[in-house]
């Protein structure tokens, strides 16, 4: 794990996925879905990210943490404005403000 992440006790859920396995939005949702075990009925698109990403209670631990590993090479065949608005959903989803569940969500970009 890249040293500049914080060390994570067994109270965190740790979710890894390499962004440069999923150079397009399909793929994205795919390996995201399966890292964080969302729902079989999970849409693949930004709302339903949206609302997976902001009921995590089907998780055990009261803290998430994604690390999106080669963060550079994600959505490369995409167009800039999805990649922008996938990083800005994942954002969106660690604020309190937003969430419905009791869960700390934090993505780190490595």
């Amino acid at each position: 794990m890249d040293s500049s992440l914080p060390v994570f006790d067994e109270t965190v859920f740790v979710a890894e996925l390499d962004a440069a396995q999923t150079p397009s939005a399909p793929q994205f949702y795919a390996q995201l879905a399966e890292v964080l075990h969302f729902p079989e009925h999970f849409g693949g698109n930004l709302d339903a990210l949206f609302d997976c990403l902001t009921d995590l209670e089907h998780l055990a631990e009261p803290r998430i943490a994604l690390i999106i590993q080669n963060a550079d090479a994600l959505l490369l065949k995409e167009k800039p404005k999805k990649r922008q608005a996938v990083i800005h959903t994942l954002r969106e989803a660690e604020n309190p403000e937003n969430r419905y569940d009791d869960k700390i969500f934090t993505t780190y970009f490595v």
